[in-house]
Order: C-alpha cells, then structure tokens, then sequence
C-alpha cells in the first residue's frame, strides 16, 4: 500500500516535469517563429521601399482610392460627365424640334403661297369679268376717188361691265398689195384721238386719215384686184383696276367691197387682243 502511493507520486513529478519542459519548448519555437517573421516582413518593406523610392507619400488618413485621385474629386467627374450627357442630349433633341419647326414652316409658307396664288388667280378671273373690253365695230371708206385723200369713219364699242379711261384710238391707211401677208406691219401714223372715257355698253366713233391723195396707178391696181386698202386701227385704255389693254383691228377694202357699199371687212388675221397688262410704271 505504502509502496503505491510512492509509485503514483514518482509518477505525478514524472508528469509535471514533462509539461513544463513542452511548454518551455513551444515558447521558445513560437519566439523564433516571431522573430523569423519579423525579419521577413522588415525585408519586404525594405523592398518595397526601394521599389516605391521618390513616389509622394499620402496622409495616412487619406481617403484616396487609386491614381491619387480622391472621393470627392471622383464624384465631381462623375457630375460633370453627367451634365454633359444631359447636355449633348438637350442640343440633338433642340436640333430636332428645330428641324421640325422649320420643316413645318416651309409647309406653311407652301400652303400660304398656294393660298395666295389661288386667290390672285380668283382676283384676276373676277376682274376679267368685269373690266371694259373696248374694240373697233366697223370702218366705212370716204372719198375712193382718184385725187382725193380717202378718209374712214372707224366704231368703236365697250362690250365690257366697267367703263374704259381714258380711251385712245390710232390708225392709218395703206394702200397696198393683194394679197397681204398676215405679218404685214401695222404703221399706226394717225393722229390719237382721246376720249374722256366710254361707259359700259356704250359705243363712239373716230375718223382716220390718209396722209396722200389716192392716185391713178393705184386706182387701176383696185380695179384689177391686185391692191386693196388696209386700214390699221388701235385702240388703247385704261380699266377701272388700272390695267392697260389694247386692241388691234385690220380692216381691207377691196374692188369687191365696194360693190356692196363703202364698208370695209376685218381681215382674217385681223384682230389681236392684250387685256389686263400691268402698268409700265407699276
């Protein structure tokens, strides 16, 4: 029994003394672990170091992230490239409605300008049913005689709804050959007769006169059928829309014609027209 305990406390010591040896031993492994770490992260940085050597230093409270920009400068960018989107944005869309716009108004000025042709040309029909339309109606031939100077008695009528004013009315007489070319120019050397004006449906008359006494020659040319008189007339005036108009009537006198009295017949290619023709001065 003595002999057990004994045994039990040698055993006890054994025990102790074997931890407290493998506790000295791990101090002293986790001291060298330390110190091996130390001397390696002190290697690193002395690396680093050198490697890092000149490049400026931040603040150790720096809330920078990388390239030495920081949050704040960040954001700013971040803002700044925001407002130029929404810039670029706001100039395509202005462009647009711009384009737009002008589009529109060129539609518009289209519209307007076919209004405004319509209207002028509802202006214009309105005014040619109205105005005066003034025209020579007869010629009767005076003095056909060898020696005399032949003069005819020309009417002229406004079939028009307006008066004509004034109302001017030239002519000549030309003996000359038969046939005549319709081309034949119209010499107007009569003296102008001017009228104060010439109401709607009313008519007036004028003389025209050769300038040279009718001779022998041409007498025997009229008898024969190879000369006839012409007698040009125009008649010029102004409508109450302030247009110029102008008509133009050749008249012929022939051996036939005096037959059947002293009345002259329009010529085929006779009578010309210009109604409604803008003021030189307008």
């Amino acid at each position: 029994m003595l002999i057990r305990h004994r045994l039990t406390a040698i055993a006890v010591g054994i025990a102790v003394s074997c931890s407290a040896l493998a506790q000295e031993g791990a101090r002293e492994n986790t001291a060298r672990q330390t110190a091996a770490a130390q001397t390696l992260t002190e290697k690193s940085s002395a690396q680093l170091a050198e490697v890092f050597a000149g490049a400026p230093t931040l603040p150790a409270n720096a809330d920078y992230l990388y390239l030495g920009e920081g949050l704040a400068q960040w954001g700013m960018a971040a803002t700044g490239l925001l407002a130029l989107f929404v810039s670029v944005l706001a100039v395509v869309l202005l462009q647009k409605t711009l384009k737009s716009t002008r589009d529109a108004v060129l539609q518009a000025e289209k519209g307007s300008d076919a209004a405004i042709k319509s209207v002028e040309v509802t202006k214009r029909i309105g005014e040619a049913q109205v105005r005066a339309y003034v025209s020579a109606q007869y010629c009767i031939l005076h003095d056909i005689a060898v020696g005399k100077k032949p003069w005819a008695r020309v009417g002229f009528h406004n079939s028009g709804a307006t008066p004509a004013q004034p109302v001017n009315v030239r002519g000549s007489i030309i003996f000359g050959d038969l046939p005549q070319s319709p081309d034949h120019s119209q010499f107007i050397v009569g003296r102008r007769e001017n009228t104060a004006g010439l109401a709607s449906g009313a008519s007036a008359s004028t003389e025209i006169r050769r300038l040279k006494p009718f001779t022998e020659e041409e007498y025997e040319r009229f008898i024969d059928g190879t000369g006839a008189f012409y007698i040009y007339v125009a008649i010029k005036f102004d409508d109450v829309f302030g247009y110029n108009n102008t008509s133009r009537t050749i008249f012929i006198y022939r051996f036939t014609e005096s037959a059947l009295g002293a009345t002259a017949s329009v010529a085929e290619y006779g009578n010309s027209f210009q109604w409604g023709q803008p003021p030189i001065n307008a």
